[in-house]
């Protein structure tokens, strides 16, 4: 019997695996066998008793996974209150019933409940990752228990049960591996690998796989025995449930927006509404009809159709972004796709999905293959250097290690070609054949063509690839000689060489193993996956002599190295540099070796030769001492990052203030993509779990949808900002009318129903914002600081401006007509309702942009705003002549009232036109002296972009000096560049090579740096 509570460390059993312990579980690797043997207190042949069985079980209770609490309906109802703007909508319908304004109140509760169902539908969805993991559980195990062979449910494994397993088995638990025999695990459940992981008893590299099995994970082949070391959500896949559900998810920099937009006009009505009562109560009126214009005042004051617009917007978004290959899981992504600073980046979206033969090393040469993957174009170049730095040229057809070469990857391949669904011939089989069959053609030699009549290769014999051997051979036959090919890894195929043939054929030899090891690591760092290549020649033998696989495969001779890569996407460059000037800082996540990912990281020019490459330790290090989130800059290249570590790095970034994406496939990336600003999954390869966590799915996983999906983002974001503009600055215009009539006691010109009405019937055209064309520095501008200020001090300028026009020519039309042309009261109100409304239609034009003026926009690039305006202006007239009059208490118009409000919107259009043109030229002003004073400061004149508005070259400034959350849009784009926005891409200058601590001058990765005469590197 075991005493001990839950957690204890006692001699008998290891202590409890936690989340925070994670390295506790990986030392098991780490441990003998019979190390794990006694710390267990088991057994390998007996097993555990039934006694120690049940002991253990009440300590560590049931082998399941943790199943999420469901979320329910009232919880649901009462998440969706966390947005100000939802409680803004039913405080102003319950407002309006109290004081009897029965038809505004109805219409606002009515939109309120419309926003209320969305929410929780859109949160209904997202409750279906809580639930991901239900179902992976494995239903049954076989143990040996009492010295007996049992088949048990899986729950009722306890630590220290001996497990047997075999081809066709899910792991019931996290099992250290005792005994293997040819034993080969299918992880793509956790890892996303596609590969079955070979298993050993005794890892050489101490890594923390090779000799576990981890709970749901499938047995591909073979047998082995195990011991039980981990059960439950403390395995690997309950870890990672338990991390998935508890990770939060961010608020979305839309939803902040609209909640500091609703904040603000709650703080505005409160006070426009006490203080149009005093004013009121100074002038004697009666206190209860202050109370009601107060009340009602308040209620117009809500943008009513801002949530709906919002929504509407984002839908249309959404739909472009399909149409355009991506899926949007959750609404409000899509315009988060807008504000996004930092993506990190797996190989899924950079690299082509079939590998490639990208290097051929033999006879002491390396050629370049180029070409495509999936065809016989393209070309083999010998490109070795000679001497005098030229490339060595021969005939590479008479070079028989070139073409014994080629003859391999030909003839040792299993690939094919067969027909496609397009009745196309295609590349078929394993990735690895697949390129050395293409590698081969491409240097004319073909299956095909070897075993024709005239070549003569006949096949005999085919051993195909075995894990556990790690290469493949084939043998045929020409005339009386036997040719056995092989081909496989290098260490593989090495142990069965005899001989090699670098220049010619030689014994083995430590030098020449040597010789040959090098050029592997040398390829391998360069990214690539190493295929050593292997031949021998028998003569007088018959075909009954090579059955036997291991006498088959002795006494080989050596003769080259083929390196295959996936090769990055042919637009991943261009797409780069467009982040880059977007102000975008891409960093890359892979599982390769570091080497690997620091080469392709360098081809890339995603980092520099001198910048360090972060693996998974290193992520620990820096997290458990609270450094990670002050790395400036922040790294670059991760390698091998476990799924705390991913978080570790999305949660560092975010307490930085950047808005991260990062793109996932696998189950492991589930709590970093749930966790990230913008989690988004791969289409074609992520798992569905990972594509439940995400808020967004790109269909083809390509780089370039992704770039084009923030396009569309960033168009969205834009699009959302101009409604809201309208919509504050058509508010501000009748907040201001109602104090200033209260001012100078003067009737107000409508009522709350008219306001109400003249707010939805503008709504409809201002719609038709969320689905203007993009401005033509879309992708050329920075993006918008996480916590940023709503509106800059210069776009409440024009702001104020339209808003004071609107009012003054309003105001200006109910006086003039009342005072001097002898109207009667409603006439007059009627003349300045009407011209409000109609001002406020037009309006919308010159609103698609706060910098280019009207007459630059081509009027129809948007053809739905015109027949928005159309639409609304057609409601108007019928509130105006049809019999809706009584009920909205307008008084019909003559000819030449409509002439009075055709020259109000005329004034109010140029005079807009002057806000902007005043605009412009501040704004040019302002990036200009921000340039020369950095000049003057730091002595450096063309280290920055150009600005996209003005075309003055500016310096880059780091984002996080100052106050992040004072800083506006539109100070960004006045000469606060991005901080890593600078562009790499420039083909003058040798990343890959050349360290950044002896450039004079040049911008360092997240910061600028410069370097005086005496070597001494200070940041700016």
């Amino acid at each position: 019997m075991v005493e001990a509570s839950r957690g204890s460390l006692t001699p008998e059993l290891p202590p409890r695996i936690t989340t925070h312990e994670y390295h506790t579980k990986v030392s098991f690797s780490h441990v003998p066998v019979s190390a794990i043997v006694h710390h267990m207190d088991t057994d390998l042949k007996s097993g555990l008793s039934t006694e120690e069985v049940e002991s253990r079980a009440k300590i560590y209770g049931k082998n399941e996974l943790p199943t999420p609490n469901p979320t329910s309906f009232i919880r649901m109802l009462l998440n969706q209150f966390k947005d100000f703007m939802l409680v803004i909508l039913f405080l102003a319908s319950f407002a309006s019933f109290a004081i009897t304004e029965y038809l505004p109140g109805v219409i606002i509760l009515t939109v309120g409940l419309i926003n209320l169902a969305v929410g929780l539908v859109q949160e209904y969805k997202s409750t279906h990752i809580e639930n991901a993991f239900t179902g992976l559980d494995v239903p049954i195990a076989r143990v040996i228990r009492n010295g007996a062979t049992e088949v048990i449910p899986a729950a009722d494994l306890v630590p220290g049960d001996v497990v047997l397993l075999e081809e066709g088995d899910q792991v019931p638990a996290d099992i250290r591996l005792c005994k293997v025999h040819n034993f080969l695990v299918m992880e793509s459940l956790l890892t996303g690998e596609t590969e079955p992981v070979e298993k050993v008893i005794n890892s050489k590299h101490g890594g923390g796989r090779t000799n576990m099995a981890y709970m749901v994970t499938l047995v591909s082949k073979g047998r082995a025995k195990g011991i039980v070391v981990v059960t439950g959500a403390d395995t690997e896949a309950g870890q990672l449930s338990r991390t998935l559900s508890s990770a939060e998810e961010p608020i979305t920099p839309i939803r902040m927006k609209l909640n500091m937009i609703g904040k603000f006009l709650v703080i505005v009505a409160m006070f426009v509404s006490a203080l149009v009562m005093a004013i009121g109560a100074v002038w004697g009126q009666n206190v209860s009809d202050l109370v009601k214009l107060g009340v009602s005042l308040s209620v117009s004051m809500i943008p009513e159709g801002l949530m709906i617009v919002t929504t509407l917007t984002l839908m249309i978004g959404s739909q472009r972004l399909e149409n355009r290959g991506v899926k949007v899981l959750q609404l409000v992504s899509a315009a988060t796709l807008g504000y996004i600073s930092v993506i990190l980046c797996g190989k899924g979206t950079i690299a082509e999905e079939r590998m490639k033969a990208n290097a051929l090393w033999t006879n002491m040469n390396t050629y370049s293959i180029d070409g495509p993957a999936d065809s016989f174009q393209g070309s083999i170049t010998n490109t070795t250097p000679t001497k005098d730095g030229h490339a060595k040229l021969h005939d590479e057809a008479e070079s028989f290690h070139f073409k014994r070469s080629l003859t391999i990857c030909a003839l040792c391949n299993a690939a094919s070609w067969k027909r496609n669904v397009l009745n196309e011939y295609e590349p078929t089989g394993e990735p690895i054949e697949v390129a050395c069959m293409i590698a081969a053609g491409k240097g004319g030699t073909t299956k095909r063509q070897l075993t024709q009549k005239q070549k003569g290769w006949k096949f005999v014999k085919e051993f195909p690839f075995d894990p556990s051997r790690k290469r493949m051979s084939v043998v045929f036959s020409v005339g009386k000689k036997h040719h056995t090919l092989v081909k496989g890894g290098t260490e593989s195929v090495l142990s069965v060489c005899s001989h090699i043939n670098l220049t010619e054929k030689t014994p083995i030899t430590e030098e020449g193993r040597h010789v040959i090891e090098k050029k592997a690591a040398e390829l391998a760092s360069q990214g690539m996956r190493v295929v050593a290549l292997a031949y021998k020649t028998d003569v007088g033998k018959s075909d009954s002599d090579f059955i036997n696989q291991d006498s088959t495969e002795t006494d080989m001779v050596f003769i080259g190295l083929v390196g295959l890569i996936y090769p990055e996407r042919p637009e991943v460059i261009p797409m780069l540099r467009t982040l880059r000037r977007a102000g975008i800082k891409l960093c890359l996540m892979t599982d390769d070796q570091l080497s690997a990912s620091k080469a392709l990281a360098l081809k890339l020019k995603i980092c520099r030769a001198s910048d360090k490459v972060f693996q998974g330790l290193d992520v620990d290090i820096m997290q458990h001492s609270g450094n990670l989130v002050k790395l400036s800059p922040f790294p670059s290249v991760f390698s091998r990052l476990s799924p705390e570590n991913k978080l570790d790095v999305v949660k560092a970034l975010q307490d930085q203030t950047h808005v991260v994406a990062l793109t996932g496939d696998s189950v492991d990336d589930a709590p970093a993509l749930k966790t990230a600003n913008c989690g988004i999954a791969l289409g074609k390869s992520g798992t569905t779990i990972a594509k439940q966590s995400a808020n967004v799915v790109i269909e083809d996983d390509n780089i370039r949808t992704l770039v084009h999906a923030i396009e569309e983002g960033r168009i969205l974001e834009d699009n959302v900002k101009k409604y809201v503009l309208f919509l504050l600055t058509s508010n501000s215009a009748e907040i201001l009318l109602v104090l200033l009539c209260t001012l100078i006691n003067a009737p107000t010109p409508f009522s709350t129903l008219q306001i109400l009405w003249a707010n939805l019937i503008a709504n409809i055209p201002a719609l038709a914002l969320g689905v203007d064309s993009p401005e033509s520095d879309v992708m050329s501008r920075p993006p918008r600081p996480h916590g940023s200020r709503l509106l800059s001090k210069a776009t409440i300028f024009l702001l104020i401006g339209q808003s004071v026009s609107m009012t003054a020519l309003s105001l200006g039309a109910l006086l003039f007509a009342s005072s001097f042309e002898g109207y009667k009261m409603h006439h007059a109100k009627s003349l300045s309702y009407v011209l409000l409304i109609t001002v406020q239609l037009f309006h919308v034009f010159t609103a698609r942009s706060r910098t280019q003026s009207l007459f630059s926009l081509s009027p129809i690039s948007n053809k739905w705003a015109i027949c928005a305006f159309l639409v609304s202006f057609s409601l108007l007239i019928a509130s105006i002549y049809s019999s809706a009059n009584r009920i909205f208490q307008n008084y019909p118009l003559m000819a030449l009232d409509w002439g009075k409000i055709a020259a109000a919107v005329i004034i109010h259009l140029l005079f807009v036109e002057l806000l902007k043109l005043f605009y412009r030229c501040y704004r040019n002003r302002s990036s200009k002296k921000r340039f020369l004073h950095n000049e003057d400061k730091y002595g450096y004149a063309n280290l920055g972009a150009t600005n996209s508005f003005s075309g003055v070259t500016r310096p880059s400034t780091p984002r996080n000096q100052g106050d992040k959350n004072n800083t506006s849009d539109d100070e960004m784009r006045l000469g606060e560049k991005s901080d890593w926005s600078e562009d790499l891409s420039d083909d003058s200058q040798d990343w890959s090579t050349e360290d950044s601590t002896g450039t004079e001058g040049r911008l360092v990765e997240l910061q600028t740096v410069v370097v005086n005469p005496s070597g001494e590197r200070f940041k700016i």
